[in-house]
């Protein structure tokens, strides 16, 4: 019946013929899948009842014990059931069941094993409401006699009993309950074989449709075969007698109509393809200017191939951009790792670090010459920057060079705190506005050494070259690294000159105790030189202000109080951290960790570590931080202090600076203890002065 048609009206044909049998199948699938729902839903209202009869028959047991309560039970119980039998009977939406359910009108069967589930009810109801609505206690009189005032007469004792009726109504439950109970269960297992059968039906269902499409994927492959593969293998057999130049004529004994059209087209493709290949063969010998000779710019081909030359010669030009990026890229590295490794091994004496760093710095980047300049503030009124550290030639020269802030480039460069880069620089220039001598280069960067907004210095870097732009992002990223060192070792600096100084003046108050009986005035230099002491130990205490985070805790870890640079580097007033818990500002898995360091403090450890805050704008800040509890006269530990140093930018470098850090701390620590004796001594020499006093006193009145 088929024979005559295309293949399309045939293919069309199957395909419908397959929709019939699955739009069949599913109809029925769907229909019995809705039968076994609706039996699931009554199986469980049934299994529900079982549930209520029980609920009745426990129920109604205690009604002497929790009168108001079971009564209420028992009226919810009897409702609820009531309201479930005229579903069953009749159909509807279930009590307590979503709006979506409905449920339909039962088959014959069904009701008739319902009905006689509701006749069993209805007398079992009747009992139930007499235990709600009659009362449950009668009243029994007995006559009694006795004797009042010798005199024998008769009373009536009152006697508070059970009802009889509402005894009855329990029996009557108890003794039915496997009555109705076993009702239900009958229906139950009615529905259960009912959904057995469903079942089995579907499987029928699943078993044919499974017969006719094998038989129809039979028919559907002979079908494939003889209209749509052997026409094909021949096709292919002409394609290879193209590629073999074999133009013989391709004839189709079967259904030449619908594939003599792909001969022609198939001839076309080949001389097409000659023009391809040789197309591709350019673009692989990198001859990346290759055009068709016949260009179609409607073939997706040719178009895809003109695109994949363009893509390639771009290819080819980011490789070689991404080559000469990768060197860069791995020389800065090289260059951080480098002035990294001079930075953490000189980190004790500032001049021989910062030699080592100009030295390094000028002969990586192929320099003619560099100098470092630091400031010096000793005197507040005469700030100005002085060169410590220059490198020419391979040849280290040292020169005394003081250049005030604003002064030409130099100056300017401390003033602004910004970079200065000049290119083309006229050979008078240099010797004018540099500071390093009398050579003129052609290319000149200065650098400001900064943390933050303190500056420490500048570097400043001359060559015969231009400098790139990514030599000096290079020297921009590792003048941070070298502030924050050079800081560190200033701190350092510092602190050991202190620590000398007050162990000298230490000596020297124990030297003029030992006099104090002969000589008194010596006992007020003495005084002198303490106060002095005092003095420089607050401006240490100052700088340790400005330079570090500071903030006291209790022995709870509430904060006492915080230092403003404290408060500007977590962005919080001073209102929102008093009397806080530290934890607030810490990130959410370090809290454990935070107590656990406020539990080893409060037991006289001193613990270094580093800590990760969140500022109040959510930010990670990170400190190289140091608690330190802090002890009364008696000893006693009564808070704990916070000190911290900001290391966010370079928490690469946390080894190197935290152990400089530490060291400050401690040295700062050692020198807060010998303030404390030295002021015992001081007030010892003081109570000996007065009783020395006293005693020339009194020898004068003798005399």
């Amino acid at each position: 019946m088929l024979k005559n048609h295309s293949i399309l009206f045939k293919i069309i044909s199957l395909l419908l013929l397959i929709i019939f049998i699955s739009s069949l199948s599913y109809f029925l699938n769907n229909k019995i899948m809705k039968n076994k729902t609706t039996l699931v839903h009554i199986i469980k209202i049934i299994e529900r009842n079982k549930l209520i009869i029980t609920k009745i028959t426990l129920y109604s047991g205690q009604i002497f014990d929790n009168e108001k309560e079971v009564r209420e039970e028992l009226t919810n119980a009897v409702s609820l059931y009531d309201f479930t039998l005229p579903v069953l009977n009749n159909g509807g939406i279930p009590p307590e069941y979503t709006k979506g359910i409905i449920l339909p009108e039962p088959e014959k069967e069904l009701s008739n094993k319902v009905k006689v589930t509701e006749h069993l009810w209805e007398k079992y109801k009747d009992e139930v409401n007499k235990i709600i609505k009659e009362p449950i206690h009668s009243f029994l009189k007995i006559p009694m006699d006795t004797i009042i005032n010798e005199q024998k007469k008769e009373i009536i004792k009152v006697k508070k009993i059970n009802n009889p009726n509402t005894v009855m109504s329990i029996d009557y439950i108890k003794s039915n309950h496997k009555l109705l109970f076993d009702a239900n269960t009958t229906i139950i297992s009615y529905l259960a074989n009912q959904k057995k059968i469903l079942s089995n039906y579907q499987n029928i269902i699943f078993i044919l449709s499974i017969i006719i499409y094998i038989f129809i994927s039979i028919f559907l492959v002979y079908f494939i075969y003889n209209i749509v593969i052997q026409p094909i293998n021949l096709i292919g057999l002409q394609i290879k007698r193209i590629n073999k130049s074999k133009h013989e004529k391709f004839v189709l004994k079967k259904n030449p109509k619908e594939f003599e059209h792909i001969i022609i087209e198939i001839e076309k493709l080949t001389s097409k393809l000659t023009e391809t290949v040789s197309f591709i063969n350019k673009i692989k010998e990198n001859d990346f200017e290759a055009e068709f000779i016949n260009f179609n710019k409607n073939n997706p081909i040719e178009t895809g191939l003109i695109n994949l030359r363009d893509i390639l010669r771009k290819n080819a030009e980011d490789e070689k951009h991404r080559i000469e990026e990768e060197k860069i890229r791995q020389w800065t590295v090289n260059g951080i790792e480098k002035f990294n490794e001079i930075l953490r091994s000189s980190t004790t004496n500032l001049k021989s670090l910062t030699d080592a760093i100009i030295k390094n710095l000028v002969k990586y980047l192929n320099s003619s010459q560099g100098g470092i300049f630091i400031i010096n503030n000793k005197n507040e009124d005469d700030i100005f920057l002085e060169l410590i550290s220059i490198f020419a030639y391979d040849r280290k020269k040292y020169k005394k060079k003081k250049i005030l802030i604003g002064e030409g480039l130099l100056g300017m460069c401390a003033l602004e705190k910004n970079t200065i880069w000049l290119n083309k620089v006229p050979k008078e220039y240099m010797e004018i506005e540099s500071g390093l001598g009398e050579s003129s280069p052609r290319s000149l960067i200065i650098v400001p050494l900064k943390t933050n907004t303190e500056l420490l210095g500048v570097i400043e870097i001359a060559s015969l070259y231009e400098f790139t732009k990514n030599e000096i992002n290079f020297v921009e990223n590792i003048a941070e690294n070298i502030s924050s060192t050079i800081k560190t070792t200033k701190i350092s600096q510092k602190t050991a000159e202190l620590l000398i100084e007050s162990r000298t003046k230490s000596k020297e108050l124990a030297l003029q105790d030992s006099k104090l009986r002969i000589k008194i005035n010596e006992l007020k230099k003495a005084q002198e030189i303490a106060e002095k002491n005092e003095i420089e130990i607050s401006k240490l205490i100052n700088a340790v202000d400005k330079t570090l985070l500071k903030a006291e805790l209790n022995r709870k870890g509430r904060i006492s109080s915080v230092n403003s640079f404290f408060l500007n580097k977590t962005n919080y007033h001073d209102d929102e951290l008093i009397n806080k818990d530290f934890s607030i500002i810490m990130s959410e898995n370090k809290i454990g960790e935070f107590k656990e360091i406020i539990r080893n403090v409060s037991a006289g450890k001193v613990i270094k570590t580093n800590l990760k805050l969140i500022t109040k704008n959510n930010k990670k800040l990170w400190l190289m931080a140091q608690f330190i509890p802090v002890k009364n006269n008696e000893k006693r530990i009564t808070g704990i202090l916070l000190l911290g140093n900001d290391i966010t930018i370079r928490i690469k470098k946390e080894e190197i600076n935290k152990k400089l850090l530490e060291e400050a701390l401690n040295k700062n620590e050692k020198l807060n203890e010998q303030e404390k004796f030295m002021k015992i001594d001081m007030k010892k020499m003081m109570e000996r002065n007065i009783k020395l006093e006293n005693e020339l006193e009194k020898l004068k009145n003798r005399n």
